[in-house]
Parts: C-alpha cells; structure tokens; sequence
C-alpha cells in the first residue's frame, strides 16, 4: 500500500511538472460553473500566441510566431498545422538601433491585442507575423495557406471592417496602418498615423478608425472612405488600448503609464473626461446597452466599471489575479475576465483561470481555473462556450512579457522586457519552449 502511495504521488507530481510546460486552450460552457475536458496536442512553436474562433464552422485558430493549429470545436480534434514563418526571425526587420519593438514592448505589461482574426462572410483568417512584416492568409474551411502580403515593420494590432472586408494592420515599427482588401489581400493604402501604434477601433457608421500611438501618446483618426488622417489628438502617455461607443461616437483610451482613461468625442477630437483607473490598464471592453465601460487594469489586480452616460467610474472590482483578456456574453449580460497568473498573498503563480462578473452590478460571481497563464478569449453565445488560451510557461522565460518572465521563473521584470530574448533570436539563439497543448473544457463532461 505504501509503495502504491508513493507511485500514485510521484504520478501526481509528474503531471503537474509536465502541466507547467504546456500551452493549452480550454472550452467552457457559459452556464452554470463548468468542469475541465480533454487535451489536444498542437505543434511545436515559440513565443506569443493568439486566438480566434470562427463561430460558424466551429474552428480555433491557435497563431504562434511560426505556426497556426487548426482545431474542430465539435470534434475536438487538431485538423492541421500551417507553418508561417521559418523558426528562426529575419534580423533585417527592423529599421534603426532598436526600432519599433523597443518602443512597443518597453511595457511594464504587453497590451492585450489582436494578432488573428477571421472574416466569416469570405471564409478569411489573417494573422500578423511581426518578424517577417507580413500577413498571413489562410482559408477558415481548410487552414490551407493561401497568400503571405508584405505589410509595414513589426505589424501588430489587427482588426477586419467586416461589412467592408477591409483589413486594418497597425505597423509598430513604421507608424502606419496597413489597409487591404480582404478578399484580394490587396493592400489599397498606407496611412501614416503616430509613433507606434498598438491599438485600433473602429466606429463604422461613421466611417471612422481610431488608432492608439503609443510612442507619441496620441489618437488618430482615420477617415475610412478616403484613407486619411481626419486629426490626432492627446491621449495620455502611453494609450495602449482602446474601444469606441458607436452610439454616442466616443472613445475610450486606457493610458497604461498614467493609470487613466481618456474619452474623446471622436466627431471634434475634445477630450470630454480623464478618469483615474487601476494601475497599468491593457483592455477596453464596452457593453453599449448597459452603458458600461469595463477597464482592466493588469498590475492593479482589478477591473474599472464606466458609467458612460455619466462618465463617471461608478467602482473597481478586486480580481483574484493577473486580468489578460475580456468580453461581454451577450447571451447572459455577464462580463468574462480571462486573468493570466494568480495573486496568493502578494505571490504570482502561473495559475490562469476565468472570471465572470455581472455586467450591471459587477459582482463577482465565480472564478474556475484554466490552466497555465491564460492569456486569451473568446465567446461562443450560440453553442454558449468560453473558449480560454492558456499559454503556459514551457520551461523558460516567455518574450516580449515580463509578467510571464515574472511569473515562470521569479525574477524582477526587465526594462525592456524581451529585447534579450529578440536579441539571441536574430544571432540564432532562439529559446525552444516545447510542444503545446489545446485543452476543451465542457460542463458536460467531467475532467479527466
């Protein structure tokens, strides 16, 4: 019996050393608190990774810095991997000393952007390959590659004109905005905007882009039907995210240094309020029935609730953790927080999990685990899943996010958080950080 214990115990061990090394994505029923499921495997790949859901074929698109996995929600199964990029980075990406991902990853904390998305209507994915300055074209039914289109250095931010099939690219390195015709992959235009822009937003009824410049602490507006610079406008230090309120046509700018919000009438560029929020926010999310604003606020371990018909922060809510990523349910009025690491008394561990809130009250309703440093969401009202990436530590210290530096291998957050990394990559020293996970996560079904 004693040695069963001490197996059963290094067993136990053993997986969760192994659970450490993993990246995994975890689907979760929105009603009522679910229970864990299955693990898929992926591909081998490095570095950053995003998410995105086409809702009506059921794929996950899983991107890395090399890679895209290809995975069937229904079936639970990964259907192929589409390599991207060759493993090792070009070094001639950049223009100058240090270029754009200095002044784009010098956060404190990465900002919160998107890096794949999907155009349902053409059966489009685009993903962003930063090190290449290119956009990747897959087909959403198959994941087969269809095109690579050169776009500006060290693009970053990525956001699709649905009802136009235009692609809007933000290019850190060059301060311009890549536009192209979705269904060509032409680009049409490049709009020159402010230094290092890594958050855009678009107001469509009145034809409007907002782009965040972080480097110059600036708003630009792009006039979308012509393809110019409409005006810019201050928004704080370093605005990093962002969100727009098309029926009142305002902006709301987290400014990650100054702990702020700034709300901008985007018709006469007037900054109408600069509300005080926690500390280092990195995500806008608006619920315009409601009339709320739902600012995260990363280092502060908490959310900020805008009333934005009076604009005013009615509360902030305490989160047990690191918040990475939210949206709104639709389909319950609740606000899903997806938070990266776990506070225990002052102490970070790479425990991810998913919050839900009441969108009106902001009561906290419940928190479930994940998996490891949980970094993305999506929401599926219709077969009414969360779907949650967990990124994992995979042995080393992740690029370009000295929280995740923090959290896997406890040491103090670098100035420039990844440029060591970046660095050894260009001389060919790129860190392995193993194969990666997918985890669906279905109240139906018990965990394993």
């Amino acid at each position: 019996m004693a040695r069963r214990m001490v197996v059963l115990l290094s067993l136990t061990a053993c997986a969760v050393a192994v659970s450490l090394a993993v990246v995994s994505l975890a689907v979760v029923r929105a009603m009522p608190v679910p229970s864990l499921g299955t693990t898929l495997q992926t591909g081998s790949d490095w570095g950053r990774l995003a998410l995105a859901l086409d809702r009506r074929t059921q794929r996950i698109f899983v991107a890395g810095q090399t890679t895209v996995t290809v995975l069937d929600a229904r079936r639970g199964t990964a259907l192929r991997d589409v390599d991207t990029l060759p493993l090792r980075p070009s070094p001639m990406v950049c223009r100058g000393a240090i270029c754009g991902f200095v002044a784009s990853y010098s956060l404190p904390v990465q900002p919160v952007s998107e890096e794949v998305a999907v155009d349902e209507a053409i059966d489009r994915v685009f993903v962003t390959n930063s090190d290449r300055a290119q956009l990747t074209v897959l087909d959403a039914r198959t994941g087969a590659l269809l095109q690579t289109v050169g776009v500006g250095h060290t693009p970053h931010a990525l956001l699709i004109d649905k009802s136009h099939h235009h692609v809007f690219v933000a290019n850190v390195a060059d301060g311009t905005v890549s536009v192209l015709d979705g269904r060509s992959g032409h680009i049409e235009r490049t709009v020159a905007v402010g230094r290092s822009p890594l958050a855009l937003a678009l107001d469509p009824r009145a034809h409007r882009l907002l782009v965040a410049n972080a480097g110059d602490g600036s708003l630009s507006v792009v006039d979308t039907a012509r393809g110019q610079v409409m005006g810019t406008v201050a928004a704080g230090r370093r605005p990093v995210a962002l969100a727009v309120d098309t029926s009142t046509h305002r902006a709301y700018i987290a400014d990650q240094e100054r702990a702020s919000v700034s709300i901008v009438d985007i018709p006469t560029l007037r900054v109408l309020r600069v509300l005080s929020v926690g500390a280092s926010p990195v995500a806008v999310t608006l619920d315009e029935r409601l009339a709320r604003a739902f600012v995260l606020n990363s280092t502060g371990h908490s959310v900020s609730i805008i009333d934005t018909q009076t604009l005013r922060v009615l509360h902030t809510v305490a989160l047990p953790g690191v918040p990475r990523a939210e949206a709104i349910d639709g389909s319950t009025g609740r606000l899903v927080i997806v938070l990266m690491a776990t506070d225990t008394g002052g102490t970070l561990t790479p425990t991810g999990s998913l919050s839900v809130l009441d969108a009106r009250t902001g009561r906290l309703n419940w928190t479930l685990p994940t998996g490891h440093i949980s970094t993305a969401l999506a929401i599926d009202e219709r077969e009414r899943r969360f779907v949650v990436l967990n990124q994992g530590c995979l042995g080393g210290a992740q690029p370009f996010d000295s929280v995740v530096t923090t959290v896997c291998r406890g040491v103090r957050p670098a100035v420039y958080p990844g440029v060591v990394e970046r660095i050894l990559a260009f001389a060919g020293h790129s860190p392995q950080y193993g194969d990666t996970t997918v985890r669906l996560i279905d109240a139906q079904k018990p965990p394993n």
